[in-house]
């Protein structure tokens, strides 16, 4: 698309140029600025097809419907995504530490479940 554009902006700087005379210094006129009238009219034929391209492309079904699918997955993976991140933030947060402190707990009475056993 960016491409047509520019295509369209020269073409139409083309058809645009007239011949245009300037008077120098000395009184003499000259042409700074020539353009036929067959290069005119092929630059207004290549508009014209760069507006083809661009309603074609702008109305075609088959391109809009690819880009409305793009865009859905698109949104689907972000709302995904941030469901997934929701979820992970709403579980606990588990100290490591307290972890550490109940497993050793659990391991000295055992200890002394043991021990305890042995003495009778």
């Amino acid at each position: 698309m960016t491409g047509l554009k520019q295509v369209l902006k020269l073409s139409w700087d083309i058809a645009n140029k007239s011949k245009n005379n300037n008077n120098n210094d000395n009184g003499q006129t000259t042409a700074t600025t020539i353009t036929d009238d067959k290069t005119r009219i092929q630059a207004l034929a290549l508009a014209n097809d760069c507006y083809k391209y661009i309603m074609d492309l702008t109305t075609n079904g088959v391109v809009i419907t690819d880009a409305i699918k793009f865009v859905q997955t698109n949104k689907e993976k972000l709302t995904v995504s941030k469901e997934k991140d929701d979820k992970e933030s709403e579980e606990p947060d588990y100290d490591e530490d307290e972890d550490q402190l109940e497993e050793e707990q659990e391991e000295k009475k055992e200890g002394l479940k043991e021990t305890n056993n042995q003495v009778f």
